[in-house]
């Protein structure tokens, strides 16, 4: 079976793919990917053929971060130029690929897989996204309204996005052949859907369609090792802390490298500063206290140390869950509230704290409750020790299999 991938966002919408890629090498099929052009050379490094989809991600989010242009400009923008990219990069690569795999924000893959006549499914790592009244849609920052707001903002907010998108899309679907979409949120919602996430950290609340599966998170097995800097580093003291923002890019005027390092002195903590999109280590002298790094393999790292502070992406969430560590969320946008909300009521750590709120003073204070609250290691512990033996490839990839053509042999 031919499948192709089509993620379009960050490292935490195509690292899981990556997972699940070499688990069906691994049964006999063959897999390719089309994505942002910033992670064309990484996913080609772990053996993939990677097309680009024209879209440098990296750069798009930077631009929006030290922009002051406004939402219309930037909306007329995704219309104008990165949904026509998306239609053209998806259907060029779509050529002979039997089945189509996208996450992230999938504007093309699904017009794009009905043109060529093939099944589309969408791999959704945060459950939160899925209509249901106990939370709202992850564009909503508040976590903890009532139950009749949250529905009532599922029913609008698509409604929102149908009329912002819906232009731009029924012009990619007419160079297709296809037919107009009156709302392409709804579209979207009742296509095939795999949900990978850890069952206890984010169940599913409102219920999946029939055609859609829940499995648990599809864990990648990098096999890099750690920089023999970091070990050193762990190793000549009391655990450090980790802090890292992945894919966030924070406001110019906010140096949240020095913030991170003068937060952690005043906890008294010894803390390793990861890069990431944000540039938190630009600057930072290496200390016997501070030690910056580009990333490291999370597996591996994550359980030598006392906490983890990040922006609450889905992989870096449950990456610390299933290190058994407790961990602080200064969630920047979308499902990292979601996230931050989790953590918080599964005693994995404290309270969020948002991006915008940021102080020494207040990252200090946090920092010092996650990493040394009692009732958050032992929690941490517990539901660490389960998820670390769940991993739901196998189940994503029988899921698939049964999508193939009938003359496929063994992928009935």
């Amino acid at each position: 079976m031919r499948i192709l991938f089509a993620p379009h966002g960050t490292r935490g919408d195509i690292q899981p793919l990556i997972a699940l890629a070499h688990a069906l090498e691994a049964r006999g099929h063959r897999t390719s990917f089309v994505a942002p052009q910033n992670a064309v050379a990484w996913i080609r490094a772990r053996g993939f053929t990677c097309e680009s989809n024209g879209v440098d991600v990296e750069a798009q989010v930077r631009s929006i971060a030290s922009s002051m242009s406004s939402l219309r400009r930037q909306l007329r923008r995704i219309g104008n130029e990165i949904i026509p990219r998306l239609f053209d990069s998806v259907a060029h690569a779509a050529i002979g690929a039997e089945v189509l795999v996208s996450s992230g924000i999938p504007l093309s893959a699904g017009s794009v897989a009905e043109a060529r006549g093939i099944p589309h499914v969408y791999a959704l790592f945060c459950p939160g996204a899925l209509p249901n009244a106990a939370g709202p849609p992850p564009v909503i920052k508040r976590q903890t309204l009532p139950e009749w707001v949250n529905v009532l903002l599922w029913r609008v907010l698509p409604l929102a996005g149908d009329l912002t998108l819906r232009s731009a899309l029924n012009k990619g679907r007419a160079r297709l052949g296809l037919a107009r979409m009156g709302g392409p949120m709804r579209n979207f919602r009742s296509s095939r859907v795999l949900v990978a996430a850890d069952p206890e950290l984010a169940p599913i609340v409102g219920g999946l369609s029939r055609r859609g599966l829940a499995t648990d998170p599809w864990i990648y097995h990098d096999t890099s090792v750690i920089d023999p800097r970091v070990e050193s580093f762990v190793r000549a003291g009391s655990p450090p802390i980790y802090v890292g923002f992945g894919s966030m890019v924070a406001k110019p005027s906010l140096d949240l490298g020095q913030c991170v390092v003068r937060a952690a002195r005043l906890a008294g903590r010894r803390v390793i500063v990861a890069g990431g999109w944000a540039s938190l280590g630009r600057g930072l002298p290496e200390s016997d206290d501070v030690l910056a790094i580009d990333e490291a393999p999370h597996a591996k790292l994550l359980p030598l140390l006392a906490a983890a502070v990040h922006h609450g992406g889905a992989g870096t969430t449950t990456a610390a869950l299933r290190a058994g560590i407790p961990q602080l969320i200064v969630p920047h946008m979308l499902d990292q509230f979601y996230w931050a909300r989790r953590v918080e009521l599964l005693g994995l750590g404290p309270r969020a704290l948002p991006v915008d709120s940021l102080s020494v003073e207040t990252l200090a204070r946090s920092i010092t409750d996650a990493a040394g609250n009692r009732v958050f290691f032992e929690r941490a512990k517990l539901l660490g020790s389960r998820a670390s033996g769940r991993d739901g490839v196998l189940a994503a990839a029988e899921y698939l299999e049964r999508l193939a053509p009938a003359n496929h042999g063994n992928c009935q």
